[in-house]
């Protein structure tokens, strides 16, 4: 049985797997995640619909990764997705986006009190969390800082991590479309010390989860 006290690895939306799937990285977020991941029907279904539009049929590799997906189950969840929903749409500047699977899952973990690490390069998910004062239960992540992670646990080369960390630090979803794999970047020049930042400017650990 899971501990209370480990987080669960949440993916509200598909901009942190698309970031994975764009460097052929989906066998490392599956490392990251373990058996201690989750996902919410909404972002299942744009996941696939994601790996048809983008050309990217890894990512239906999350599947595997998250599994069942949680759902909407109450009317309290029902009536926090809605309000949820407004925010992210008051807050974006795609009018026509609907922003359903970030406002799906935040209304279960919020409303299940599920103590989670969200990860997500969609800004307003961060914003969200600390309107709703659930960050001492539900904090939030980067695809980069998943990387980082990916890095300290030593899954992925420095070299490697720098070179996809730039742009996904920097650009957020969609950055890594002209990174190439893992395999092709060790084939190519590895002297990049230019570009890395220095060590004040990386970053420090994840901050942990109180219990």
């Amino acid at each position: 049985m899971q501990r209370a006290s480990v987080p669960r690895l949440v993916f509200p939306d598909t901009t942190a797997i698309i970031n994975f799937a764009l460097v052929d990285e989906m066998p490392l977020l599956e490392r990251l995640v373990g058996a201690n991941g989750s996902w919410c029907a909404t972002v299942a279904s744009e996941c696939d619909d994601q790996a048809r539009k983008q050309g990217l049929p890894q990512m239906r590799d999350a599947h595997r990764i998250f599994g069942q997906p949680l759902r909407l189950q109450t009317p309290s969840e029902w009536v926090d997705f809605r309000a949820n929903q407004t925010f992210f749409r008051q807050a974006s500047r795609g009018v026509d986006a609907s922003h359903a699977g970030e406002s799906e899952m935040l209304a279960i973990l919020a409303g299940r009190t599920i103590k989670s690490l969200v990860v997500s390069d969609e800004s307003g998910v961060a914003r969200r969390l600390a309107v709703l004062g659930m960050t001492a239960i539900i904090q939030s992540a980067t695809s980069w800082e998943q990387f980082r992670v990916a890095l300290v646990k030593g899954l992925i080369a420095e070299e490697w991590f720098w070179t996809i960390g730039g742009p996904c630090r920097t650009l957020g979803a969609g950055a890594l479309q002209n990174c190439g794999t893992r395999n092709s970047a060790s084939s190519g020049s590895s002297d990049r010390a230019d570009d890395r930042p220095s060590g004040r400017d990386r970053p420090c650990e994840l901050p942990a989860i109180p219990d």
